[in-house]
């Protein structure tokens, strides 16, 4: 009986958290989410979704920053934002351009070109899909591993590091890259994982003021 209830439990437990998630998106990006990551079984980075901005575009970017310390902002963080057709574009702000980073509705095998300035591949698809228990959701969830492309070979990359080909999961976003893993997170305000308290950026007033020290509130007198 004591063994039927615990898997009653672990069913509700399960089921309460999957609900939570918007398992339609791989994709999600809201101001205040927070992902952390081990890197090579270390404690290695955050990415935080820090804001919002128009860039001269007119277009609405998300600003995506991979924070190593929490109280150090990114100098260089990334625009992204996601198109009605599935696809999620990065903004480089300093040529006003923006291209093409992953296509959440690609099939298995389907490849895209992209040339940001600091690409030496041209290409990017959608390697490979399948489904897997998450511990971070306590649910079985698809995931969709994203990869560059060699040209002219035209094979798949992944071999090198400075790549960062992302498995993306449902309603959980990348929970991994080809060095790092996905420990914990807080997307759209609600926890997964182990996110710790202390990473917490210290909020500092904006305004500082010195008022009148008189009358002295420990000694009436004065």
């Amino acid at each position: 009986m004591k063994i039927l209830s615990g898997i009653v439990y672990l069913f509700l437990f399960s089921s309460c958290t999957f609900a939570q998630l918007d398992t339609t998106d791989y994709f999600p990006m809201h101001v205040g989410d927070r992902w952390q990551y081990s890197f090579l079984g270390t404690d290695g980075y955050a990415i935080h979704i820090t804001g919002d901005t128009i860039m001269p575009n007119g277009n609405r970017y998300f600003i995506r920053e991979v924070r190593y310390d929490p109280n150090i902002p990114d100098d260089d963080p990334w625009y992204l934002r996601k198109r009605d057709d599935g696809v999620v574009v990065r903004y480089n702000r300093w040529i006003d351009k923006e291209y093409e980073w992953l296509n959440l509705k690609a099939q298995k095998g389907e490849i895209w070109f992209f040339l940001p300035s600091d690409s030496t591949s041209g290409f990017w698809g959608l390697k490979d899909t399948g489904s897997y228990f998450s511990s971070l959701a306590g649910s079985i969830l698809k995931y969709k591993l994203f990869d560059c492309v060699s040209m002219p070979d035209t094979i798949w990359c992944s071999d090198f590091p400075d790549t960062e080909p992302p498995t993306l999961t449902q309603g959980l976003g990348i929970t991994g890259t080809f060095f790092s893993s996905c420990y914990g997170a807080i997307i759209n305000g609600v926890t997964y994982g182990t996110v710790s308290v202390e990473d917490e950026t210290e909020i500092l007033p904006e305004h500082f003021s010195l008022s009148q020290n008189y009358p002295n509130p420990f000694n009436p007198r004065q």
